[in-house]
C-alpha cells in the first residue's frame, strides 16, 4: 500500500531496530528470572552451578545488552548474502563476550545466548529492511 511505501521510505533506524533489541533484552532477563528452573540459575538458587548466581545474572545481561542492538543494526546494514553476515558479527560477538567475562571476572553466564542471539538479531534486522 501507499502508507507502507510511505514508511518504508521515511523509516527511522531506532524505531525499527529498538524494539528487536527490546525483545533480546527481555528474553534473557525473562529466561534467568523463570523459577523454578531444577539444576539451572534462577531467582531462588544457583542450581548446578556454583560460580554464579542470579544476580552475577543481571550484571551479565547489563553488559552484554548493547551488543544485541549492534547485531540488528549490523543485520539491517548488510547488503550481502545473508550467508555472509556471520563475518560481520563475528567482531560484535566477540567485544560481547569480553565485556561478559570482564563483569562476571571469567565466568561464562551467557557466552550461549549471545551466539544465539547474535544470529536472531541480526537476521531478524537483515530482514526488516
Amino acid at each position: 500500500s501507499e502508507v507502507y511505501s510511505l514508511f518504508l521510505n521515511n523509516r527511522d533506524l531506532n524505531s525499527l531496530l529498538l524494539p528487536l533489541y527490546e525483545a533480546a533484552v527481555s528474553g534473557m532477563l525473562l529466561e534467568v528470572s523463570t523459577t523454578p528452573k531444577p539444576g539451572l540459575v534462577d531467582r531462588n538458587n544457583s542450581g548446578a552451578h556454583r560460580d554464579m548466581d542470579f544476580n552475577l545474572f543481571m550484571r551479565s545481561t547489563a553488559s552484554i545488552s548493547f551488543y544485541m542492538y549492534e547485531f540488528a543494526k549490523a543485520g539491517f546494514n548488510h547488503d550481502g548474502d545473508l550467508k555472509e553476515l556471520i563475518y560481520k558479527i563475528k567482531p560484535i560477538g566477540i567485544k560481547a563476550e569480553e565485556n561478559m567475562f570482564k563483569e562476571t571476572h571469567g565466568v561464562n553466564t551467557q557466552k550461549g545466548i549471545i551466539y544465539l542471539m547474535g544470529l536472531v538479531c541480526s537476521a531478524s534486522g537483515f530482514l526488516i529492511k
